[in-house]
């Protein structure tokens, strides 16, 4: 789905479509093994089917540039903004928010794609922005 960047209004008002998703899909080609998990070492849940954030879970992601980080579900629901990207200034609803462990951040730039996993593997949504 194309990102909106519109933001205007008849009248002076103000109307700011709010974004749903930033990701991207991709296929595996057939005949292509793979198989959902981590690198050896990681010690966490393989990805194993989605569920609904809820405020409190325990969750994890493995991003490119923070590796394995643990943090908490602070809130569900979020509306963010605005973020620059190539169609301009865009905002975003339906977001979850996740406080790291110890007061280190949960994700950093390049961890974007990651996915966000409750304890027990469940995804619960991706790392952007």
């Amino acid at each position: 789905v194309p990102l909106a960047s519109s933001c205007s209004g008849p009248g002076g008002s103000r109307y700011c479509h709010l974004n749903t998703a930033d990701a991207a899909c991709a296929a595996l080609l057939p005949g292509v093994d793979w198989s959902p998990g981590y690198l050896p070492g990681r010690q966490v849940p393989a990805p194993s089917g989605t569920a609904q954030a809820m405020p409190g879970d325990r969750v994890f992601k493995v991003g490119r540039t923070t590796g394995l980080t643990w943090g908490v579900v602070d809130c569900i629901g979020v509306v963010m903004g605005p973020m620059r990207y190539e169609p301009g200034l865009c905002w975003f609803k339906s977001l979850i928010t996740v406080r790291g462990e110890g007061g280190a951040a949960f994700a950093e730039g390049g961890d974007s794609g990651a996915a966000l996993l409750r304890h027990d593997g469940a995804v619960l949504g991706l790392v952007f922005a």
